[in-house]
C-alpha cells in the first residue's frame, strides 16, 4: 500500500486544518505553497466587496443626509427636491460616531456567538440578511412626511426618525454578526507562519476597498442627486448581491471552513452565547428604547454632570483605566504563555488604532462636511465633450462601446492570463496581481460607459456648464482608489523586504502608519487657510490628504487584521478579532465626538464665536491637531517596538 502522505497533499497539516477544509484551503492539487493563494480567499474576496458596498454606501450619506436642509427652498432659489433631517452639524457628527461605535462594537458579541454555538459561515450567513434589512428600513424614510423648515424629531416627523433609527439598528445587530467572521475566515486559509498571509490579507483588504470604491459613486450620487432612499436601496441590493455569491460558491471553494464546534456547550457556556446574543441585540435596541420613551435625556444628562466634573483629561483617563484594567483581568485569566502574545494585540489595538483611526475616520465626519461646504467641486468641461453629450446618438455610442469593453474581458482573461500551460497537466501558474487589476479595471471601465447611458437618460448632461459639480460623497472613494493602487506595491514591498532580511516588525508598521497619517493632515491645514473668509479650497487638497492617509493605512491596517490571527490562539481567534474591532468602535466614538469639537473652531451660524483653538484659530488649528496627536502616537509605538517584538516570539 503506498504511503497515503505522498498521496494527499494535505496529510501532516496540523489539525486544525485537516480534513475536508484543508482540501478548501490550497488552490488545488500540486498548487505550490509559495506561489498560490487558496481559491476561497476570492470567495470571501467578492462577499466581504459586497458588504463593504453596502455599508460604505450608508456612511457617504450619513452625515450629509442629516444635515441636509428640510426647507422647501434651498439657499439658490431653487425647490429643495431632496430634503434630509435639517440636524445641526454637532448632532450628526455625534450621532455618526454613536452608530459606527456600535457597528463595531457588537463585533465582540458576534465573535462570541460565532466560536461557541454558530460558526463563522452561519454567523455571517444571518449577518448578511439582517444588514440587508436596515438598509431597506432606511429607503423608507422617504414613506413618511416631514414638517418642512423643521428638523426631523419624534415631535415633528416620528415616522422618518423611527425608520431611520430602526434601519440603522439593524445594520448594527446584523454587522456584529456578519463583521469577526470573514477575516477570521481568511486567517483560517493559511498554515501558522505562512509567508503569504500578509499578502492573502492585503488582497482581501483590496476587496473591501473595491467596495467601498463602488459605494460612494453609486450610492452617493442616487442619494444626492437622485433621492436619499435610492442611496440608501442601493446598498441593500450590494448587501444581497453578495450573500447570493458566497452561497452559490462556498460549497465549492470553502466546504468544511467555518462550522459550528463538534462538542457540545456546557452550561456556563450556554449561558455565555445567551448573554452575548442578548447584548448584541441589546446594544442598540436599548438606547432606542431609551430615546423614543424620553429616558435618554436623563442618560445624557448624567453624563454631561461627569464630563463637567471631570474635565476633557479626566473623563479620557477614567475610561482609559476602565479599559487597561479590563485588558489586565482578560490576560490574568489565560494561561502564562498566552498573555505576552495577546498583549501585543491589546496594545496595537488600544493605542495604535485609536489614535490612527480617530483621525482616519473624519473622511465620513468633518471631512465629508468640508468637502460638500468649503471645496471647490467644480469639474471644467471641454466644450467638445458639451456638444457630444448634447447629441442624441452619445447614450447609444457609449453603450456599444461599454458592452464591447466588457465582452473583451473574458477571453482577454482565457487567453492571457488563464491559458498558460492549461494543457500542459502542470499546475496553472499564479494569477499576478497586476493581471486581475487590469482584467478589472477593463471591466470598471465598461461598466463606467454603460453607466454614462444611464446618466443620458436621466438628463443628467441636459444642463451642463463650464463646470459640472461632482457630489461631495464621490470623495469617499478617493481613498478605497487610492488602496486598490497602492496594496499591490505595499504586498510586494513586504515580500522583497523580507527576502533581504529588512522587513519592520509590525509595531513600526503602525508607528510609519501613524506618522503618514498625521502628515496627510497637512494638507487639510493647507485647505482650511485656503478657504477662510467664505472662499473655497481647491479639489486636490482633499486628493493629497485621502492618499498619503492611504499610504498609512496600508501599513497599518492589513498587517493588523492578520496579527490578530497570528497572535491569538484559535480557541479565540474570532473573540479577539472581535476585540480589534472593538478598538475601531472606540476610535469610531472618539472620531465622531472629535468631529464635534471642529464645530467649537469657528463661529456657529446662530453667531456664537469659536470657543476652542490649537496653536492656530478656525478649521486650520482644528486640522493641526490631528496632525501632531498621530505623529506623536507613532513615536511612541516606535520606541516601545522592541519590547513589542519580543512579546511576539517567533510570530513575525
Amino acid at each position: 500500500m503506498s504511503d497515503p502522505r505522498k498521496e494527499d497533499p494535505f496529510a501532516g497539516r496540523d489539525a486544525e486544518f485537516g480534513d475536508e477544509a484543508a482540501r478548501a484551503l490550497a488552490g488545488g492539487p500540486g498548487a505550490p505553497l509559495k506561489q498560490r493563494h487558496p481559491s476561497g480567499l476570492w470567495v470571501l474576496f467578492i462577499t466581504e466587496m459586497w458588504e463593504r458596498f453596502s455599508y460604505y454606501g450608508m456612511r457617504a450619506l450619513f452625515v450629509l443626509y442629516l444635515v441636509a436642509t428640510t426647507s422647501k427652498v434651498l439657499e439658490n432659489g431653487e425647490d429643495n427636491a431632496n430634503p434630509g433631517f435639517g440636524w445641526s452639524e454637532a448632532d450628526a457628527y455625534t450621532l455618526y460616531g454613536v452608530y459606527t461605535f456600535m457597528v463595531y462594537i457588537t463585533s465582540i458579541f458576534g465573535g462570541i456567538a460565532a466560536d461557541r454555538l454558530l460558526g463563522t459561515h452561519r454567523s455571517m450567513l444571518v449577518g448578511g440578511w439582517i444588514i440587508a434589512a436596515g438598509h431597506i428600513t432606511l429607503a423608507m424614510t422617504e414613506l413618511f412626511e416631514i414638517e418642512a423648515g423643521l428638523p426631523v424629531t419624534l415631535e415633528t416627523s416620528p415616522g422618518s426618525l423611527m425608520a431611520f433609527l430602526i434601519g440603522c439598528s439593524l445594520i448594527i445587530i446584523g454587522t456584529g454578526f456578519f463583521k469577526p467572521c470573514v477575516s477570521v475566515m481568511v486567517g483560517q486559509l493559511y498554515r501558522a507562519n505562512d509567508p503569504r498571509r500578509d499578502s492573502g490579507f492585503t488582497i482581501f483588504y483590496m476587496g473591501i476597498n473595491l467596495g467601498a470604491l463602488l459605494s460612494p459613486l453609486v450610492a452617493g450620487y442616487l442619494g444626492e442627486k437622485v433621492g436619499w432612499h435610492w442611496g440608501f436601496g442601493s446598498a441593500a441590493v450590494g448587501m444581497i448581491v453578495g450573500l447570493i455569491f458566497y452561497q452559490l460558491y462556498r460549497g465549492r471553494y470553502l466546504e468544511g471552513v467555518g462550522m459550528p464546534p463538534a462538542e457540545p456547550m456546557d452550561g456556563k457556556t450556554k449561558a455565555l452565547v445567551l448573554a452575548a446574543v442578548a447584548a448584541l441585540i441589546g446594544t442598540p435596541a436599548v438606547p432606542l428604547a431609551l430615546y423614543a420613551s424620553g429616558g435618554l435625556g436623563l442618560v445624557t444628562a448624567a453624563w454631561d454632570a461627569a464630563f463637567r466634573a471631570l474635565g476633557l483629561y479626566g473623563m479620557a483617563g477614567l475610561l482609559a483605566g476602565v479599559v487597561i484594567a479590563a485588558i489586565g483581568v482578560f490576560l490574568a485569566m489565560q494561561p502564562r504563555g498566552e498573555r505576552a502574545p495577546l498583549g501585543v494585540v491589546f496594545v496595537l489595538a488600544f493605542f495604535g488604532n485609536i489614535f490612527f483611526w480617530t483621525a482616519f475616520e473624519q473622511a465620513g465626519s468633518s471631512l465629508n462636511i468640508f468637502a460638500a461646504q468649503n471645496t471647490d467641486r467644480g469639474v471644467p468641461i471641454p466644450a467638445w465633450f458639451l456638444r457630444l453629450a448634447a447629441q442624441p446618438a452619445y447614450g447609444y455610442a457609449w453603450l456599444l462601446i461599454g458592452a464591447a469593453g466588457l465582452g473583451l474581458c473574458v477571453p482577454l482573461w482565457r487567453r492571457v492570463i488563464a491559458a498558460p500551460r492549461r494543457n500542459t497537466g502542470e499546475p496553472t501558474p499564479p494569477r499576478s496581481i497586476g493581471s486581475w487589476i487590469a482584467v478589472l479595471g477593463a471591466k470598471l471601465a465598461g461598466l463606467a460607459l454603460i453607466g454614462a447611458l444611464v446618466m443620458k437618460a436621466a438628463g443628467t448632461f441636459d444642463d451642463l456648464g463650464p463646470k459640472a459639480q461632482f457630489p461631495a460623497s464621490w470623495y469617499q472613494s478617493a481613498n478605497p482608489l487610492a488602496i486598490l493602487l497602492f496594496a499591490p506595491v505595499f504586498s510586494w514591498l513586504w515580500v522583497w523586504l523580507e527576502r533581504r532580511r529588512a522587513n519592520p516588525s509590525t509595531p513600526m508598521k503602525f508607528a510609519v502608519g501613524l506618522w503618514l497619517l498625521g502628515l496627510a493632515f497637512l494638507a487639510m491645514v493647507a485647505a482650511s487657510l485656503k478657504s477662510e473668509d467664505g472662499g473655497l479650497a481647491g479639489p486636490h487638497w482633499l486628493l493629497i490628504t485621502y492618499v498619503v492617509v492611504t499610504w498609512g493605512e496600508l501599513c497599518l491596517s492589513p498587517v493588523g487584521l492578520s496579527v490578530v490571527t497570528k497572535l491569538s490562539p484559535r480557541r479565540l481567534q474570532s473573540l479577539m478579532m472581535g476585540l480589534w474591532f472593538f478598538s475601531l468602535g472606540l476610535a469610531n466614538l472618539t472620531a465622531g465626538l472629535v468631529a464635534r469639537f471642529s464645530t467649537k473652531f469657528i463661529e456657529q451660524e446662530d453667531g456664537t464665536p469659536a470657543t476652542l483653538d490649537f496653536v492656530m484659530e478656525g478649521l486650520p488649528g482644528f486640522f493641526l491637531m490631528l496632525v501632531v496627536f498621530p505623529v506623536g502616537a507613532g513615536l511612541v509605538v516606535a520606541l516601545i517596538s522592541p519590547v513589542l517584538r519580543r512579546m511576539m516570539g517567533d510570530v513575525k
